[in-house]
């Protein structure tokens, strides 16, 4: 079956080239394609300059291992590469994949996006609805306008369509809510019983944060 994952977290304060974390998720990628031969990972990684946000379809197993690499990573006293991050979307069992490749850019955006004053009083449900929106019109926009057989080029992505950009702030009033599941968070219930999940409300009234786009 095919999930998605959509998770966002802030970039270490003073990290001058997102490179690094790049590396990672492509060497994650390939070691996590080599142990789970036949299954690709396909998505998006956008990097802000204060936060991220990374789309990724794959196998249950493979979105396994992705957040434990996240968890590990904060749980990495040493870790330089992502604070905080939270889990934004968990799709199950899709249809189909929004991506035909796994690629990445760097947007050059103003650390402020001038959002009204009024979108700091919006329900953490219409910042998530507002997000999964454009990122979803953001996917179709690369897919119809590279193609499936080719790597699309995202270098001009803010030019050629800066309407379907997730403003940064958007992402950053996400990350200070605290209805947001860390991957910690989300594991702890992925690998609890199914008894002890019954029967918490607290760990309900989160997940229900975690809409599902079948």
């Amino acid at each position: 079956m095919l999930h998605r994952l959509i998770v966002i977290g802030h970039l270490p304060h003073g990290l001058l080239d997102n490179q690094n974390l790049i590396c990672h998720y492509e060497r994650l990628n390939q070691r996590l394609q080599r142990c789970c031969l036949g299954e690709s990972i396909t998505g998006l990684l956008l990097l802000y300059p204060a936060c991220f946000l990374h789309i990724i379809e794959c196998s249950s197993e493979i979105l396994v291992s992705v957040l434990e690499d996240l968890k590990s990573l904060q749980e990495n006293a040493d870790n330089y590469l992502t604070v905080e991050p939270r889990l934004l979307l968990l799709s199950h069992d899709l249809p189909s994949r929004l991506y035909f490749q796994w690629n990445c850019t760097t947007l050059r955006l103003p650390a402020s996006t001038n959002l009204p004053d009024t979108s700091a009083h919006h329900s953490t449900q219409e910042l998530i609805s507002h997000t999964l929106d454009l990122a979803l019109r953001m996917g179709s926009y690369i897919l119809k306008k590279k193609g499936p057989g080719t790597k699309p080029s995202l270098e001009t992505l803010e030019e050629e369509a800066p309407e379907l950009i997730i403003p940064q702030d958007v992402l950053l009033m996400l990350l200070k809510r605290n209805e947001l599941l860390s991957p910690l968070q989300y594991l702890q219930v992925y690998h609890s019983p199914l008894t002890v999940l019954l029967d918490s409300e607290p760990v309900w009234h989160s997940l229900e944060y975690l809409p599902s786009i079948l």
